[in-house]
């Protein structure tokens, strides 16, 4: 009772949510929609952003020209290797909703991206205490993403 959830599907009279508990673990269950109330809350990037196991952090500063400046960094150890994946792009700290390409550290639009082999296109979603991020997994070396569920730390 009281935590913040991401409802992803509906289904009958549930809701399939995640939120990040206490202890920094993501949590997945379907939740009674006669528990949950709808909130809409304004856009606040500005932050460390953390997914639950740590493997991928955003960052998100703001400019003195009124932009945001976002900074991606992930990784997956493979025992015998690292491997990583970044960017750095700039964004409008007025919407709730960002997309963005990235190449070989160039900022494009989402389409040119993902139209392109092994560009990074990435959604990001500022939804309160959460940033809900979607990429396409081109944003790194093998197994490096940073779709999932970011807690502000």
């Amino acid at each position: 009772e009281g935590d913040k959830v991401v409802v992803n599907e509906i289904e009958g009279g549930f809701a399939c949510a995640n939120y990040v508990n206490r202890k920094g673990t993501n949590i997945a269950s379907w939740l009674p929609l006669s528990a949950l109330s709808r909130i809409e809350a304004q856009p606040r990037w500005e932050g460390r952003w953390s997914t639950y196991d740590g493997r991928a952090v955003i960052t998100v500063d703001g400019g003195p020209s009124g932009r945001m400046f976002v900074t991606g960094q992930a990784v997956y150890d493979t025992g015998s290797s690292v491997n990583t994946g970044e960017f750095k792009v700039e964004g409008d700290p007025n919407l709730r909703e960002f997309s963005f390409g990235y190449y070989r550290g160039q900022q494009m639009s989402y389409e040119e991206a993902d139209a392109g082999p092994k560009r990074c296109a990435a959604r990001l979603a500022q939804l309160g205490s959460y940033l809900a991020v979607i990429d396409n997994n081109s944003c790194g070396g093998l197994n490096v993403g940073f779709t999932g569920l970011y807690a502000r730390q």
